[in-house]
């Protein structure tokens, strides 16, 4: 293996989710693979600051919200080179899996999900942007456009590699393609399930519009049941706007500030307490017992 030339492909390094993640073990296992991504931000030089990152050419727009870019991103992924590399490994849960490679390149595809916006989620992606009519239709037929080109990439893809029996199912509905199950890496070693419970119900999540995170939101309050929310994401300010008025960020700093919620200890991130008080979180462990009982309170 040492022997081979090998590459990864992102679809963006935008923010650090789950599939961010995965990209991190992926090159933690090949630490000389390159990594491609059409664009990169270098918020995320903590974790991706060592490796070498080669982007598109429209990394010199990156200031621009991604989904503005979308019609330029099948553009930007086939401007990829891997001529050089006997085996790319693509991440992807949009355009990633749709490179170009030569004959002898084997492509190796880990897919977090078909494409959610173009594919089952077409109509209600449509609808959530409450587009005038003329720019509804025009995306519209963009995005008919796309599922063809997507096809397309699809079959030029080696292997498919699924993060589950549910998205196993979706390659094989929309892309007729076999794929083999790898889960995804899950970090449990700092987490010690607890023997009592504190109260509240747990929401850890991409903050994304198809995630529907507003609906566990909108059930807490109606119940008036303590709910929080651990996450990062583009709707942010809606779900905190909807959460009520209670509000108080965390510091956001190099070193993870620690602070304390129930029985656990919450790591830098982002997170509001439902009924209670905006938090900064991204991992969490369990608080030692003399901590326990101070709620809601920093550390």
């Amino acid at each position: 293996m040492n022997s081979l030339r090998i590459a990864i492909v992102h679809d963006s390094l935008h923010s650090l989710g789950g599939a961010e993640r995965v990209v991190l073990a992926i090159s933690e296992i090949f630490p000389e693979a390159p990594i491609y991504t059409p664009l990169y931000n270098t918020a995320l030089d903590p974790y991706f600051g060592k490796k070498k990152i080669i982007t598109s050419y429209l990394q010199k727009w990156n200031f621009i919200p991604t989904k503005f870019l979308f019609p330029f991103l099948p553009g930007a992924v086939e401007s990829f080179d891997f001529s050089n590399f006997d085996i790319v490994i693509s991440s992807s849960n949009s355009y990633a899996k749709n490179i170009l490679t030569k004959a002898p390149t084997t492509h190796i595809s880990y897919i977090h999900a078909p494409m959610r916006y173009a594919w089952d989620a077409a109509h209600t992606y449509l609808a959530s942007q409450n587009l005038p009519w003329p720019i509804t239709s025009w995306v519209a037929h963009l995005l008919h456009n796309i599922r063809l080109w997507d096809q397309l990439g699809a079959d030029r893809v080696d292997v498919f590699v699924a993060n589950s029996e549910h998205t196993k199912k979706r390659i094989q509905k929309y892309y007729r393609r076999d794929s083999q199950i790898i889960y995804p890496p899950v970090s449990v070693s700092h987490i010690n399930a607890q023997g009592h419970n504190d109260g509240y119900f747990l929401v850890i999540s991409r903050l994304s519009k198809y995630k529907r995170i507003e609906l566990a939101i909108e059930a807490a309050n109606t119940l008036k049941l303590q709910l929080v929310v651990l996450g990062a994401g583009e709707e942010l300010e809606v779900l905190r706007h909807l959460a009520g008025p209670t509000f108080r960020q965390g510091a956001l700093s190099g070193r993870p500030a620690i602070l304390r919620l129930g029985s656990y200890s919450f790591a830098t991130g982002v997170g509001w307490h439902a009924h209670g008080s905006f938090v900064a979180a991204n991992g969490f462990r369990r608080a030692p017992d003399r901590d326990r009982g101070r709620r809601n309170r920093r550390g």
